[in-house]
């Protein structure tokens, strides 16, 4: 299940406006903590709670900054997560956010790989234990196993029992 709606935005400072009337402009916390001046202190406070940052008489300067340099985004999660991707000062768990919100196509592809492999090894994992033939969907399986190559035609008349 994809993160709520809130989840990304906690990556970022939400504008007062919309300037294409849909969508606030959405820039990234540490982008503008990167244009904090070199004087002030680095505040630890921050990193728990990016929301603190407004209240720093520096916080004006340094997302004026950001957003002079073209540091903020549409505040969709498309384009969040996008940033979020590319941008070397957030942090892995931003990044697998990211992935999680808005997977790209080949993230998309590269998780069906995974579960299909998923799948298949579960698959092939059944017909390790084989009860005999007597239980239900035993002769099933068996089947299933000669044709797939895993077991011999000539083994599915042989009962097997369990020790």
């Amino acid at each position: 299940m994809p993160p709520k709606r809130a989840d990304i935005w906690g990556s970022f400072h939400q504008s007062d406006e919309k300037p294409n009337g849909h969508h606030y402009r959405a820039t990234h916390w540490r982008c503008i903590d990167a244009e904090r001046p070199s004087t002030v202190a680095i505040d630890i406070e921050l990193e728990n709670n990016w929301e603190l940052m407004k209240n720093e008489e520096w916080f004006e300067a340094a997302l004026a900054s950001a957003l002079s340099k073209k540091k903020d985004v549409n505040g969709e999660k498309g384009a969040m997560a996008a940033h979020l991707r590319r941008c070397e000062l957030a942090t892995a768990e931003e990044k697998a956010l990211a992935t999680r919100t808005a997977p790209t196509k080949r993230e998309r592809e590269e998780a069906e790989k995974r579960e299909k492999a998923k799948r298949k090894q579960a698959d092939d994992g059944e017909g390790d234990v084989e009860a005999d033939d007597e239980g239900i969907g035993g002769s099933i399986r068996k089947f299933a196993l000669a044709r797939s190559g895993l077991m011999r035609p000539d083994d599915l008349h042989q009962t097997h029992h369990l020790s």
